[in-house]
This record gives C-alpha cells, sequence and structure tokens, in this order.
C-alpha cells in the first residue's frame, strides 16, 4: 500500500504566514457572530470561532435555501481549521453555543419518547402474555452528531433528523477513523450531502436499506498537521473542495492561573449566549427564507470568480479548479447564513431576502482567505510532481515577456491575460530567483523596476 507524505509536516514557519480575515468584517458582522467574536483578543482566535460559527449556524438554519447556477442549496459548509497543538484553536469548541439549546431540547424530547416507548412496549407485552403488538420506535432526534461513528448510525441519526445534522468535532481523528473503512464509510456520504445527492446505504443485519432523497450535513473539525492525511488523503476524490481551509500557526503563550478574567468570561459569556441563539433559530424556522443575490452581487461574484478561476489555473493547473468552483458554492452559502441572522435579527417575515452589500462583502471577503489557504494546502499536496505547480504562473509570464521590460510593462501584459498585480510581483521575483530574469547591467544591476531575460529555455 502507497505510503503518503504528510503534506504539513515541518512548515510550521509557513503556516504562520498565511492571512488572517480582514478585521474590518468584525465590525459590521450580524449581532449574533459579532457578540461571539469579540470574547476573543487573537485575530486568529476570532478568525477560528467565526468559522466555527458559520458551521454550526449553517447546520440549524436549514428552512433557508437559495439557488446557485438553478440548484437549489440550503446554507450547509464543511470546514477544517488545522495548526499545531496549544496555537489556539480551541476557540472552535465554543462555537457549538449556537446550537446547544437547540440540540439539547431535541435530545431531551427524543429521550422522553424513548423512554415512553418503552414504556409501552412492557406494558404491550405484559397485557398479550407474549410478545405484545408491534410499536414503531420513535425518531431519536439531536442536533449534534457525533463523529466517532459507523456510516449507517450516521444514517440513522440523519433520517431521524430530517435528513440533517451537524459534526462538530475538536479532533478530526473522531471523523476520520470512519472515512474510508473497508465495507463503506463515510466519505460518500460526505461528498454527496455537500450538494444534497441523494445517499443510500445498506444494513445487512436488519436487511434495511436507508436513504435520504436532499441530505444536509454540515461539518466542522479541527486538528494538527499530522491530521490532515487521514481525513484529506487525496486532492483527487472531491473531499478536499468540499471544505473551508483555514491553515495557521502561532507561538504558545502561558496563560496564567491568576488571571481569572477570561476563563469566567468565556464560561458565563457563551452560555448567556445560548438563549440569543435559540431564538434566532426558532425565528429562522417559523419564517422560510428564499434567499438571494441582487444583480449587482451576481455581476460583481461572477467577475471575482472568473478571476480567481484563471488565477488558479494559472499557478497551480487545471485541475485545481475545482477549489475555486466550489468555493463559489460554500460563499454563497456564507452569505445565506449572515443574510437568514440579519433578518432574524430584525425580526423580518418575508419570505424572500435579498443579500445586503455588507454582507455579500463579508462572504467575498472570507472566500478570498479560504481560497489562499486552500491553495497553499494544494501546492503542498501536489509538491515534488513534474513541473512544480506553484512555477506554472511564472512560467506562462515568461513566456509573454519581451526580452527586457520594466515592471509596469509587465502588470500591463499580466493584466491582458488575467494575471493580477500581484501575482505578477510574486512571479518576477521567482524569475529572478530562478535566474531567468535579472536586472540589466546598463543600470548598475540595481535599478528597481528593470528587468532583463536571461537566455534560457525551461524553468
Amino acid at each position: 500500500m502507497r505510503q503518503f507524505k504528510n503534506p504539513l509536516s515541518s512548515i510550521s514557519h509557513l503556516l504562520a504566514e498565511l492571512p488572517t480575515f480582514p478585521t474590518e468584517i468584525y465590525d459590521t458582522l450580524p449581532g449574533l457572530l459579532k457578540k461571539g467574536t469579540e470574547a476573543f483578543k487573537s485575530a486568529r482566535e476570532k478568525d477560528v470561532f467565526l468559522i466555527g460559527g458559520l458551521v454550526v449556524l449553517s447546520g440549524f438554519l436549514d428552512k433557508t435555501y437559495g439557488y446557485y447556477q438553478g440548484e437549489k442549496l440550503h446554507p450547509n459548509i464543511n470546514a477544517f481549521v488545522v495548526a499545531p497543538a496549544s496555537s489556539g484553536k480551541s476557540a472552535f469548541k465554543y462555537a457549538k453555543v449556537y446550537g446547544m439549546k437547540m440540540h439539547r431540547l431535541l435530545f431531551e424530547e427524543s429521550r422522553a419518547l424513548v423512554k415512553e416507548y418503552y414504556r409501552q412496549l412492557r406494558e404491550s407485552k405484559k397485557n398479550n402474555g407474549q410478545e405484545g403488538k408491534d410499536l414503531l420506535a420513535p425518531p431519536f432526534k439531536m442536533g449534534f452528531l457525533p463523529g466517532d461513528i459507523t456510516s449507517a448510525a450516521l444514517m440513522q441519526r440523519m433520517v431521524d433528523n430530517g435528513g440533517k445534522g451537524v459534526i462538530c468535532e475538536t479532533e478530526a481523528d473522531s471523523i476520520s477513523n470512519n472515512l474510508r473503512k473497508e465495507h463503506g464509510g463515510h466519505d460518500a456520504i460526505f461528498r454527496k450531502a455537500f450538494h444534497h445527492e441523494t445517499v443510500s446505504v445498506a444494513r445487512k443485519a436488519m436487511n434495511e436499506v436507508l436513504e435520504i432523497e436532499r441530505p444536509r450535513l454540515s461539518i466542522g473539525t479541527t486538528g494538527t498537521p499530522e491530521q490532515v492525511l487521514p481525513l484529506v488523503s487525496s486532492i483527487e476524490n472531491g473531499l478536499f473542495s468540499r471544505f473551508c481551509f483555514y491553515l495557521f500557526s502561532q507561538a504558545s503563550k502561558w496563560k496564567r492561573l491568576s488571571d481569572k478574567s477570561q476563563q469566567s468570561r468565556k464560561t458565563e459569556y457563551f452560555i448567556n449566549m445560548e438563549e440569543e441563539a435559540f431564538t434566532a433559530i426558532v425565528f429562522a424556522e417559523a419564517n422560510p427564507t428564499l434567499f438571494s443575490l441582487s444583480p449587482e452581487q451576481e455581476q460583481q461574484f461572477d467577475e471575482q470568480y472568473e478571476k480567481w478561476v484563471d488565477e488558479t489555473v494559472a499557478v497551480y493547473g487545471d485541475d485545481a479548479d475545482m477549489i475555486v468552483y466550489r468555493l463559489g458554492v460554500i460563499t454563497f452559502r456564507i452569505a445565506m447564513i449572515l443574510t437568514t441572522l440579519r433578518k432574524a435579527e430584525e425580526e423580518n417575515k418575508a419570505e424572500e431576502v435579498t443579500c445586503s452589500d455588507i454582507d455579500f462583502k463579508t462572504a467575498m471577503a472570507l472566500a478570498g482567505v479560504f481560497r489562499e489557504h486552500a491553495s497553499f494546502l494544494y501546492s503542498r499536496f501536489t509538491e515534488g510532481k513534474v513541473i512544480p505547480v506553484q512555477d506554472r504562473g511564472a512560467y506562462k509570464l515568461y513566456e509573454l515577456l519581451p526580452p527586457k521590460f520594466q515592471r509596469k510593462e509587465a502588470i500591463a501584459i499580466a493584466e491582458k491575460h488575467k494575471i493580477s498585480p500581484s501575482a505578477c510581483g510574486n512571479y518576477l521575483k521567482k524569475l529572478i530567483d530562478k535566474k531567468l530574469l535579472k536586472y540589466p547591467d546598463d543600470e548598475g544591476g540595481s535599478a528597481y523596476g528593470f528587468y532583463e531575460k536571461v537566455k534560457q529555455e525551461t524553468l
């Protein structure tokens, strides 16, 4: 069996350089998310909590839907936060606050129904003397589904829930342990659920087939770099592009025991938020929402994603386009979540709601960061193959450039071929490093902005 090298081994210094979300988005988030992120000081912790909050809420706002390229979508998103131990990813666990009261209510109601079911079953057997009459077991509903669960059990829990559920685990191993088992695992369920495609599983022992026509599943988890490979062992089967990835590393810092303010604040702060989140979810359930973007937003969306597709393919090759295509679906869903929360906040009972410009801007800003993180991870998975994928864009630019040119000329040429100025700058540096470009001798070898091609055919 082929052994895969961990794509994130020994690169903590590179993870530290990956971007955070723009700080300005935190001032304009819907109140429920804004209040949650205010409990954290560092940018990384705010980002991690926000990601967790979006995942959790995406699974509890099931009565919201919209049409993306003709396909009916619910808000469900998946996310994987990756960082070394003690880096601050524990902020993710607090995001469960947004669904805890609803989960607890469903769980307690289900437990009461099951208790009554067994009471009636015992009574039936007693009255009939033997097996008693057949009684249909009640569905056992819950908001959060366990990650460490067999595929058949996962399907049963989702069937009981009406086809939906949220998996929110702080250890990726809880999910990956059951992902690709010999007799069927979660992999196919996860991939199909992303697009709400029908999923089914057979239970041999009970001669039964479980089927869900429109599964709505949200998955959020955190893990160390070593836990990436078990969950996403390949970029080729599609599971990779169905997740938002957020990777980082930062120096761990001892938290003094004498500092009680932060500890008590988080514990009490999030307990107090449970009721607010529950109220918003109940309102969203009672007031279904058909979500849409405005014509102007659709145009901006299309223009930005066309640019991102071209840039991503230019740098990483044709196969990398899946990163951007599915990120488009995720971005639409994030805008849907923000809009639904805003609607609940305003107690707006309208059946059709158009995304506000501020929520659209936030969703696009988050998408830009997710794209950079996913592209980085993609480059790690594909490192060492034929021509390094990260060199393809530089090679393309090299072929387009004249023998001598100025930086502004290079940028103009790049933009004509849908390469952004920032990408152009990175490519020029790479070409200098690889000795494919040099500073002209007649400029003293040090004039910034002047370049000359070195006579060389390949990278």
